[in-house]
């Protein structure tokens, strides 16, 4: 029988005592076929259990294919059966024939091959499925040939782990700062900038895939970091030696805009995905400190490089949680001062600058379409 008259095989129980009732069909291709006959369509097909390599197994074959039907047929029990397999079929007529191991309805299925070796397939790849049960009674001995096509894995299976075109991420994040110098200016409380080195904030990026494999996606992301310092009962001195008492605040912004490159690594058919990202930001660092009458405020532009290592865990067909450990660089060499509205831009030289380098972990949501 050609293997595209038969839709859907997998294990099914038909099991009595003593013998079994079952179906002839006999096939324009002049095939026949020892069935049970469960379900018909007179316009389209029957669904019928059938026995594949002592598997009692369930197909559908097409009506058009179909020269005529003999039911109740019987044939004679056999031995017990100690296992069996799966079987699914693919939209584009091939059979697999395995263990399923794991089954994400609508989504994807892992799957054994009989050599061991496992692989996935997505459900939008799949016409139908159904699953096998151990036989624990007496299976049959004889039933006339069917030909069934084994797959060979063919890259005509579209796997669900199949990488998508484009890429939309959110994170919330927290870092730490490698360096902070606003005693290059203002003389403050010991340890006051400490408070400073941790952050936290949120980004967001958009990639589009640009190879073949879409492993490699290029984008733009977008990073928004703060932190703050505070100190009651402080003292401060200007950079014109002037004292100054009172509530110190401080607070700093964080903000960065670039392009950057995300290699996917591995060939990416399984829940878990890994990648590495090199980005190149522009960074505007904006810090404010206040105390009683009196701001001081810098500002200033810095070009970021930035190595991040990220692993993803996939909820869903377009949907997966992931986390980003990395590390974005950076140095002031000259900032525009504000003391106290009066304006100045000051060089800091490559001797003692600001330093915005910081360490960050971020956690968030990625779709993939």
């Amino acid at each position: 029988m050609k293997s595209k008259t038969i839709l859907i095989i997998i294990t099914w129980f038909l099991f009595q005592k003593v013998a079994i009732a079952q179906d002839l069909i006999v096939l324009k291709s002049k095939d026949s076929l020892n069935c049970k006959i469960l379900k018909e369509n007179n316009e389209k097909y029957i669904e019928v259990a059938i026995i594949v390599n002592n598997n009692i197994e369930i197909g559908s074959i097409n009506m058009t294919e179909i020269a005529s039907i003999r039911k109740e047929y019987y044939v004679i029990l056999n031995k017990p059966k100690i296992e069996c397999f799966d079987s699914i079929f693919t939209n584009n007529g091939e059979l697999i024939i395995g263990r399923i191991i794991e089954d994400k309805k609508d989504w994807y299925i892992i799957y054994e091959l009989p050599n061991k070796s496992k692989n996935n397939i997505a459900y939008s790849s799949i016409k139908n499925v159904l699953k096998c049960n151990v036989i624990s009674q007496k299976s049959i001995e004889k039933v006339l040939p069917i030909k069934i096509l084994q797959t060979n894995n063919s890259e005509s299976i579209n796997t669900v782990f199949q990488n998508k075109k484009y890429r939309i991420s959110l994170d919330g994040i927290v870092g730490m700062y490698s360096g902070f110098k606003n005693s290059n200016f203002i003389l403050t409380p010991k340890n006051y900038e400490s408070q400073l080195r941790p952050n936290m904030g949120f980004s967001t990026s958009i990639h589009r895939a640009i190879n073949k494999r879409r492993n490699i996606l290029l984008g733009v992301k977008f990073s928004s970091l703060y932190a703050s310092a505070n100190a009651q009962n402080a003292q401060i001195i200007s950079p014109d030696s002037t004292p100054y008492y009172g509530e110190l605040v401080t607070k700093l912004y964080l903000n960065s805009i670039g392009p950057n490159l995300l290699i996917k690594l591995g060939k990416g058919k399984s829940l878990h995905s890994y990648a590495l990202q090199f980005g190149l930001s522009f960074s505007y660092y904006n810090e404010i400190t206040s105390i009683s009458n009196y701001n001081f405020e810098l500002s200033g532009l810095a070009v970021s490089p930035s190595l991040h290592f990220l692993y993803d865990y996939k909820m869903s067909k377009n949907i997966s949680l992931g986390c980003n450990l990395g590390y974005e660089g950076g140095t002031l060499s000259a900032v525009l001062v504000n003391d106290n509205g009066n304006q100045s831009l000051k060089r800091l030289g490559r001797t003692n600058p600001i330093n915005i380098g910081r360490i960050g972990l971020s956690i968030g949501a990625r779709y993939w379409f």
